[in-house]
């Protein structure tokens, strides 16, 4: 429950971000290009850290640090006015969207079920394991919050 308590502030700050009227294309573009940087910084310090500990140190990964929060607006601002013209692209990005906060409740208990059965994110090289579990993760929360929102009152549960 403290994870949760801990990271709710993302959904506050989703939810002020959201409410703040911007239109401009060099708003966009600026968070572009601070989110690419921060991704960048990290990875180098990432390594660095690594290098230096002699094991590897994803401090710069954390959820609360400064760095994924800089992404974290970064990202969120860069997509913010996106609008997908593909009938089933959208059809997709609508349901999660439906789902998402009941998703969000889910989502680290799924991973913490991966992770009992030794499946991190290293199990092979990041460019496919981050990607393959992300699918895994939001496929199996998206199938749980859906069967629960078909029980009577699940709805009330599942968000």
């Amino acid at each position: 429950m403290l994870a949760y308590l801990l990271y709710s502030g993302y959904l506050v700050l989703g939810y002020y971000l959201s409410e703040l009227p911007f239109t401009s294309q060099k708003i966009c573009h600026s968070a572009a290009v601070i989110f690419l940087f921060t991704v960048i910084i990290s990875g180098i310090f990432t390594y660095i850290f690594s290098k230096h500990s002699h094991k590897p140190d994803l401090t710069m990964y954390s959820y609360l640090s400064i760095n994924t929060i800089i992404q974290t607006i970064a990202i969120f601002m860069w997509v913010k006015n996106f609008s997908i013209k593909n009938k089933y692209i959208f059809s997709v990005q609508s349901t999660i969207s439906n789902y998402s906060y009941g998703i969000y409740l889910v989502h680290i208990m799924i991973i913490g079920i991966l992770f009992q059965y030794g499946i991190y994110w290293s199990f092979a090289n990041p460019l496919i394991s981050l990607p393959l579990l992300t699918g895994i993760v939001l496929v199996c929360s998206f199938g749980i919050i859906y069967l629960l929102r078909k029980i009577p009152f699940g709805k009330l549960v599942a968000g």
